[in-house]
């Protein structure tokens, strides 16, 4: 029996030292896994912080494209008020030329008649 004791409690040995191995090789994965999970979450933190920043972007891309749609509108809007004043002022010019013309004519007139009139005497 004392072999017999004695293979056993050398088998119990190497069992208690595998065990002992396994153990730290658990606890290796463990940490392994830990360290994983954290570098994961920091991973995830980031990309969602990128997305929250590219949003953030994104809405004030949309604010200045609203902000030009505005300006453009506004401008368009004077260049056709110009366009209608700029004819309004081509209309108002060519009815004083011809006010002038009438006015310049009558007076030409009137002053032509009068010399006729003192050269023939009457």
């Amino acid at each position: 029996m004392p072999a017999s004791l004695e293979s056993h409690e050398k088998r119990l040995s190497r069992l208690e030292r595998k065990d002992e191995h396994y153990e730290e090789r658990f606890s290796r994965l463990h940490k392994k896994i830990d360290e994983n999970e954290k570098k994961s979450e920091e991973e995830t933190r980031k990309i969602f912080d990128a997305l929250d920043d590219i949003k953030t972007g994104q809405h004030s891309q949309e604010l200045v494209n609203q902000k030009m749609n505005f300006t453009l509108d506004s401008i368009n809007r004077e260049r056709e008020l110009d366009q209608e004043t700029k004819k309004e002022n081509r209309q108002d010019m060519k009815k004083l030329k011809y006010w002038m013309l009438g006015l310049i004519g009558t007076l030409g007139t009137s002053l032509l008649v009068a010399l006729i009139r003192t050269w023939l005497g009457i």
